[in-house]
């Protein structure tokens, strides 16, 4: 950077959106000017990207230095909503980079329960959440790391059966490669006796 500098940085390169579970990851490379300070980004949600550094919603403003790669997480996002991003590098004056875009659209895979969360294997459950998806195609359920076999699935409803050795642990929806949050099935060789009852061993 010199006095009088009105030249700024060059673009960010290979800048991209992945989408996750209600987030977008993006990632991109700085360009190698020695000068660059920063990486503002910015985005909109009307299928729009932001034009300039004042236009949009502010995401992230990073320091950030020449030739380095970059990586931002941006939570919170709602399901289903694409998401335009610009980036725009900038010098200590700042003059500020014309735009990188990449779009990104999140999906929001929640399990909200389980009926019943307790069993043995082979025992059907019925999964209920947000974000499946009305086929299964190559979506899966996995019960503690195990791949259930699926008999019905639904936007809002799964069931399954509990596969063979699987043990305690989280029940987790994958659809197109998205993780839901996972909730706790117990597998046991059968249900706790009701309260009072005696069984005989």
């Amino acid at each position: 950077m010199t006095a009088g500098d009105t030249t700024p940085p060059g673009q960010v390169q290979n800048f991209a959106g992945v989408a996750g579970n209600a987030q977008v990851t993006l990632n991109w490379v700085n360009p190698a000017d020695v000068d660059l300070k920063g990486v503002m980004i910015r985005y909109r949600t009307d299928g729009i990207f932001p034009a300039n550094k004042s236009d949009g919603v502010l995401v992230a403003d990073l320091a950030e230095s020449a030739r380095a790669r970059g990586s931002f997480v941006h939570t919170g996002l709602t399901g289903g909503t694409a998401y335009s991003y610009s980036a725009f590098s900038y010098d200590a004056i700042p003059n500020y980079s014309s735009p990188a875009h990449a779009q990104a659209t999140p999906v929001n895979v929640t399990i909200t329960s389980l009926n019943p969360n307790q069993g043995s294997t082979g025992t059907a459950v019925v999964i209920n959440g947000t974000g499946f998806g009305n086929l299964q195609g190559s979506n899966k359920v996995t019960f503690n790391g195990l791949t259930a076999a699926v008999s019905a699935w639904g936007a809002t409803s799964i069931t399954a059966a509990v596969p063979a050795n699987a043990t305690t642990g989280p029940v987790i929806v994958t659809v197109n490669g998205v993780q839901s949050n996972g909730m706790t099935f117990k597998v046991d060789g059968r249900l706790a006796a009701p309260s009072g009852v005696h069984v005989k061993e």
